[in-house]
């Protein structure tokens, strides 16, 4: 559904009611170009990360990709999301929530050096970017 309404209206409604979500002109080109590039992986994975996959697709029709295309990207996402999870309730069964224990402390760990490096990333591209005549 979200594929048909980005398809059907696009730009047209990003246009129209965009700015009480604060997205700009800039940020329609950003996603466009991103799209452009990895849109299609951003399909398939964007399943894996809560809130993306109800826009991934919405992106997807607004970009024009066509439907054959989408649909071997967005089901094949779908596929793997819910196999992932199948399988992981099928393994895991009752002994999840003590598997749940033993990886939450590495999660938050995994958190905090995702973040450190994030941040390192982002100073390092503001420097190189400053450095720019």
């Amino acid at each position: 559904m979200s594929y048909i309404l980005g398809r059907t209206f696009g730009l047209a409604l990003i246009h129209r009611y965009g700015k009480y979500l604060r997205i700009t002109e800039d940020h329609v080109h950003k996603a466009h170009a991103w799209f452009g590039r990895v849109g299609h992986w951003g399909l398939t994975f964007g399943y894996f990360v809560p809130g993306v996959r109800h826009f991934t697709a919405y992106a997807a029709g607004m970009s024009e990709l066509e439907p054959p295309q989408f649909v071997l990207y967005a089901y094949s996402g779908g596929i793997l999301w819910v196999s992932t999870f199948l399988s992981l309730g099928y393994f895991l069964g009752e002994r999840w929530e003590s598997v749940e224990k033993n990886i939450h402390q590495y999660l938050i760990w995994a958190t905090v050096v995702c973040a450190i490096g994030l941040a390192a990333y982002l100073v390092w591209r503001k420097r190189s970017r400053a450095k720019r005549p």
